[in-house]
């Protein structure tokens, strides 16, 4: 049972309003009901505490083996998927895929990826865009 902090009577727990006065009813706690609530807040705090002085473990790192990134600085290494293929390279990449039926399938087989070099690929699938041209028309 609560009381009325206005006229003192009883009222019971349920309800918000003093039957007899009217005042709306104040929280009151039981004197337990704090106690329990100071030590719920104090082992929180040391939870807290525990938690933030805990020394934290290094995370794991994995290796990966990522493509490098060239800004354009210097000229990515030879053995990049990024080299540079040089005029020669061009020249005697033209030649090969200029070859009936085997350059043409070499050429499809580049286009499509079956190569390292992004140079050569994209090469290979601008040669295949002009040879179908060439077919249509």
């Amino acid at each position: 049972m609560a009381f009325c902090t206005e006229c003192g009577s009883n009222i019971a727990d349920d309800k918000k309003f003093c039957s007899e006065c009217g005042k709306p009813m104040k929280a009151v706690e039981a004197p337990v009901q704090e106690t329990a609530r100071a030590e719920a807040a104090a082992s929180v705090e040391t939870i807290h505490t525990a938690a933030v002085t805990a020394p934290a473990s290094p995370p794991i790192v994995t290796p990966v083996q990522a493509a490098p990134v060239y800004t354009g600085e210097q000229p990515p290494p030879s053995g990049s998927p990024y080299a540079v293929m040089g005029v020669g390279s061009y020249v005697g990449v033209s030649l090969l895929m200029s070859i009936p039926f085997i350059g043409w399938l070499i050429c499809i087989i580049w286009a499509c990826g079956g190569c390292k070099n992004h140079n050569m690929r994209n090469y290979a699938r601008a040669f295949l865009i002009f040879m179908v041209i060439g077919v249509i028309i």
